[in-house]
C-alpha cells in the first residue's frame, strides 16, 4: 500500500511507481494507439476522403457508452466495498486475538505471582507450569499471525493471478475444485519462518515490484513466497503437522486452545472470567473467516467477461465517434 498527502496534487500526478496509469506500458501504447487511430481518422475527414467514418446519428454510440459507464460504476463500487471490508475484517481478527492474548497475559502472570508466594514442591511445580504455558501461548499466537498473514494472501485470486505467468492457457481460467487438486503454484508449501520481531518484519519487502513501466499489481516468483518472524520456531513435530495441514490456523488455534485447557486448573482467574479469552479467539477467527471469503471470491467470471467486451467495443468506435462528431 502506497501513502501519500492529499494535498499533495502534483505530486500525485507525477508519480510513476505504483501507478495504475503510467505503472503499466501496454495501457500507455493502446491510449496512443487510440490517439493515433483517432487523429489518422481526423485527418482522413478534414481532406474529404471517401473512406471518412460518417455516422448520422450518434444514439447508438451514446446508449452504449451509458451501459459502459453503468457497468464500470457498478464494479467499482463493489471493488471499493471489498476493499474496506477486507481491511475491517483484518483489523478485528488481528484486535481481537490480541484482545485474546492480552487477557491471557494477565491471567497467567496474576496466577504466576500468587503462585510464587507460596512454598514447598507443589507451588514450585505450578509456577513451572505457569511459565511452560504461557511461552507456548505466546509461540502459539506468533505463529497463527504468520498462518493467517500466509493463507489470507494465497488467497485464489491471487493464486489465479499467479497462474496467469506460471500457467497455459487452459489453466488460467478453471473451476475451484480443479484449482485446489492442481496446485501448479505451489502456494501450500509452508512459509519460510525465522526467529525475530516486528522489526525484522517490517524490514522485509512483500509489497508488488513498482519499478516504473511494470504493473503495481504484477506478482513475481520473488514476492509470492513470504518469509515470516516468529517468538519461537515450531519443534520438528510441529512443522511436519503444519506441513501437512490443509489448515494451519485452525491447528494453531486448536494448539493456543489445548494449552489454555490445560492451564485452566492453575489459574486463579474465576472460570466464568476465563471463558472470555475463548469467546475472543472465537471472535477472530470468525474475521479470519471473511477475510478468506473475501481473498479466495473472485468478481463473477461472467460479468467480468461481459465488462471486458463491453470496453473494447467502446474504444473501438471511439475514434470514429471522435472524427465523425468534432
Amino acid at each position: 500500500m502506497l501513502l501519500y498527502s492529499n494535498k499533495s496534487v502534483i505530486r500525485q500526478l507525477f508519480q510513476l511507481n505504483g501507478s495504475v496509469v503510467f505503472g503499466d506500458i501496454r495501457q500507455i501504447l493502446m491510449g496512443v494507439f487510440l490517439a493515433g487511430v483517432t487523429g489518422f481518422l481526423q485527418y482522413l475527414h478534414e481532406i474529404n476522403s471517401p473512406y471518412a467514418p460518417s455516422i448520422p446519428n450518434n444514439y447508438g454510440l451514446a446508449a452504449l457508452g451509458m451501459l459502459v459507464s453503468f457497468s464500470i460504476i457498478f464494479r467499482t463500487n463493489l471493488a471499493w466495498s471489498r476493499y474496506w471490508e477486507a481491511l475491517t475484517q483484518c483489523h478485528f481478527m488481528y484486535s481481537k486475538w490480541g484482545d485474546a492474548f492480552l487477557q491471557i497475559t494477565v491471567f497467567c502472570s496474576t496466577s504466576l505471582r500468587d503462585a510464587e508466594k507460596g512454598q514447598g514442591e507443589d507451588a514450585a511445580a505450578k509456577c513451572m507450569r505457569l511459565q511452560v504455558i504461557y511461552n507456548n501461548v505466546v509461540k502459539y499466537f506468533s505463529l497463527l499471525g504468520a498462518m493467517a498473514a500466509d493463507r489470507i494472501y494465497h488467497g485464489d485470486t491471487q493464486r489465479m493471478d499467479m497462474r496467469l505467468q506460471m500457467g497455459s492457457w487452459h489453466d488460467q481460467v478453471i473451476r475451484r475444485q480443479d484449482l485446489q487438486n492442481k496446485d501448479i503454484t505451489n502456494s501450500k508449501r509452508l512459509p519460510d519462518l525465522r526467529v525475530g520481531g516486528s522489526d525484522h518484519q517490517q524490514g522485509l519487502s512483500m509489497t508488488p515490484d513498482l519499478t516504473p513501466g511494470k504493473s503495481s499489481f504484477a506478482l513475481t516468483q520473488t514476492n509470492w513466497q513470504h518469509t515470516y518472524y516468529v517468538v519461537e520456531l515450531p519443534t520438528d513435530n510441529e512443522r511436519e503437522a503444519l506441513a501437512l495441514s490443509e489448515d494451519r490456523v485452525n491447528l494453531c488455534l486448536t494448539w493456543i486452545v489445548e494449552t489454555l485447557a490445560m492451564a485452566a486448573k492453575d489459574l486463579i482467574t474465576p472460570p466464568p472470567i476465563q471463558s472470555r479469552m475463548y469467546q475472543e479467539i472465537s471472535n477472530g477467527s470468525l474475521g479470519f473467516t471473511n477475510c478468506v471469503k473475501i481473498s479466495d471470491t473472485p468478481f463473477p467470471f461472467c460479468y467480468s467477461q461481459l465488462v471486458s467486451v463491453l470496453l473494447i467495443v467502446f474504444c473501438s468506435f471511439v475514434p470514429v465517434f471522435v472524427c465523425a462528431f468534432t
